[in-house]
């Protein structure tokens, strides 16, 4: 028998099962193929250039700021509350 030799993300089977047409899976950075090895990317440099884009806070998630009407302090402790 040996190593499967073939790219995919191993979703073809469950595709088939499942009545669907199975496709080829693309790079989320590039677009290329995606290569299951590297999932969900195509190759090293693609992983590594993403891994690059979070570390250097390239992506970030959008917080609104100054909301009227909030109170941002933080209420005393209790001292009576001996835990």
């Amino acid at each position: 028998m040996g190593q499967k030799t073939d790219d995919t993300d191993g979703t073809e089977g469950v595709a088939r099962a499942a009545g669907r047409t199975p496709g080829r899976r693309r790079c989320v950075r590039c677009g290329a193929p995606m290569r299951a090895r590297w999932r969900p990317f195509c190759s090293k440099r693609c992983a590594d250039l993403d891994l690059g884009q979070w570390l250097g806070e390239g992506y970030r998630i959008p917080v609104e700021t100054g909301l009227e009407g909030e109170d941002e302090t933080v209420p005393d402790e209790d001292p009576s509350d001996d835990r």
